[in-house]
């Protein structure tokens, strides 16, 4: 009969590095330009309804009474012009209110997210911890690679080896695993 003598991990290493990167880089891309859509919507622009406009029509209502200032209709016109802006400044600021209170809820969301994943890789460093080798606890770390992945989703994820197995962990500059001790993040709304 055959008789396995160990169980080897055939990934590698270099290739699972530069997926996390990849994936890492593909979601920031992702929400950039979720970002500067969403900002495009909620500043009108590109169209002949947003602020850019409003304020073109403002100054040539300024062009047209500088050359008749008497003219009461166009001194009127400046001013139906200049509501116009202010409106659209108004309305501006209540939708960046209402994009910044998304954006909070949304990270606050991926910050619980970052805190359970690195709390199941923090328990996966103490199982592997208690195997002889790395290669005893292959289901393990398998599946700690499977969570580095989830996470590269919410930034630049940089791994360094540990004793006993374990791995520290960087999520950006942050420490969040150091061996089998994990850090949470918080994020608090400011004014």
């Amino acid at each position: 009969g055959v008789f396995p003598e160990a169980v080897r991990s055939y990934r590698d290493f270099f290739f699972e590095r530069d997926f996390r990167v990849n994936t890492s880089r593909l979601n920031r891309s992702t929400l950039d330009s979720t970002v500067v859509q969403r900002i495009e919507t909620l500043l009108g622009e590109p169209s002949d309804g947003g602020l850019d406009f409003a304020i073109e029509q403002l100054y040539t209502a300024f062009e047209q009474a500088s050359l008749i200032p008497e003219d009461i209709g166009l001194r009127s016109l400046i001013l139906t012009k200049a509501e116009s802006v202010v409106k659209q400044f108004r309305d501006i600021d209540q939708r960046v209110n209402e994009l910044r209170s998304d954006m909070f809820v949304k990270t606050r969301f991926s910050i619980q997210e970052v805190n359970r994943i690195t709390a199941e890789i923090a328990n996966l460093n103490k199982e592997i911890g208690k195997f002889p080798t790395e290669e005893a606890a292959a289901i393990f770390v398998d599946q700690r690679s499977e969570l580095l992945i989830k996470l590269a989703k919410y930034g630049d994820v940089t791994v360094s080896n540990d004793r006993g197995g374990a791995i520290n962990i960087n999520l950006g500059n942050m420490p969040v695993i150091a061996g089998t001790e994990r850090y949470n993040l918080d994020i608090r709304e400011s004014v």
